[in-house]
């Protein structure tokens, strides 16, 4: 049975705000530790892992590939073009089938 993604907590608790990042826009910034372990789920809301580790560009200080580790041997890479956007999860906008491994 699929895992269904539940709404984050900003969405259900008025007095708790959430900043939504949208890739592509320059909105808002968020330090790498923030990232680390955040839940990732499809654009179908089902889950797919938690944030493992960035690849990161040193020439241009851009994020090259986010790591998703989903189980013990289990894991898949994504693009930040993969991401629509970055809230108390990261939804994604492709679904899990198309995940890189």
């Amino acid at each position: 049975m699929r895992k269904r993604r539940q709404e984050p907590e900003g969405r259900l608790n008025p007095e708790r705000k959430t900043t939504f990042i949208m890739f592509g826009q320059n909105t808002e910034s968020m330090k790498a530790k923030d990232l680390m372990g955040r839940k990732v789920y499809d654009k179908d809301a089902i889950e797919i892992g938690k944030v493992s580790d960035l690849e990161i560009d040193v020439s241009s200080f851009t994020i090259q590939k986010i790591y998703i580790k989903s189980g013990m041997m289990t894991g898949h890479h994504i693009t930040p073009h993969e991401v629509d956007r970055i809230g108390d999860s990261i939804i994604l906008n492709i679904p899990k089938g198309e995940l890189k491994t």
